[in-house]
């Protein structure tokens, strides 16, 4: 019977080292992400500077509808907006808030995160031809630089769109629009905006964070 149960244990300690665990779970009293691996980005987007308490812990599911999702999006974008943050030069809006963030991190701490995120898998689904907004998308040629299904991008520096939070993609129009924004080929989004009025906006947002 012992020789029995000493086998026993011994495959459930193989199984056990075998399988680590890699679910993410959180402390309460300090709000760090527990996990058996993290990588460089995870570790300093989840734990050092606990981007999550805006963005989500995935970057998928942010707290606010006005604040963006970050999954997914294009590398060298999520590095350049960080930079602009930093530096000031995007200024616009709830920006000022993130502003002090980016203050902490360098840019060696930047390259990791905005990498991490690129990386993480998102859902891009068929969207309604018929919808007004898409309509409206392809007539106004946003198509030309963000593609066809808007997860596309004509430069590196150029956003992904699909799927993202409809009050977030409309201020962001309206501040081009108005030149509150003058980051990311602003002089271009503004001349394309031009004859976008806001009702036409809503509806290009709407569509865009359907997909």
């Amino acid at each position: 019977m012992k020789t029995i149960l000493t086998a026993v244990l011994a495959v459930i300690s193989v199984v056990s080292c075998s399988n680590p665990t890699t679910k993410e779970t959180t402390k309460p009293e300090n709000g760090k992400v527990e996990t058996a691996k993290l990588s460089v980005g995870a570790e300093l987007y989840q734990n050092k500077y606990t981007c999550f308490r805006c963005h989500g812990m995935n970057a998928k599911t942010p707290v606010e509808p006005n604040y963006p999702k970050l999954a997914g999006q294009i590398q060298a974008y999520l590095l350049q907006q960080m930079k602009d943050l930093k530096s000031g030069a995007r200024a616009h809006g709830d920006t000022g808030a993130m502003k002090p963030n980016m203050s902490m991190v360098n840019e060696e701490e930047m390259k990791p995160i905005a990498e991490w995120l690129s990386s993480l898998s998102t859902t891009v689904t068929p969207g309604n031809l018929s919808m007004e907004g898409a309509k409206l998308y392809q007539s106004k040629e946003c198509l030309d630089c963000h593609g066809d299904d808007a997860n596309d991008n004509e430069t590196e520096k150029t956003p992904k769109l699909a799927g993202q939070n409809a009050d977030y993609i409309l201020q962001q129009m309206k501040d081009y629009k108005s030149a509150k924004r003058a980051n990311s080929r602003a002089k271009k989004m503004k001349r394309n905006l031009s004859d976008v009025n806001e009702n036409e906006m809503t509806a290009i947002a709407e569509w865009l964070s359907t997909l």
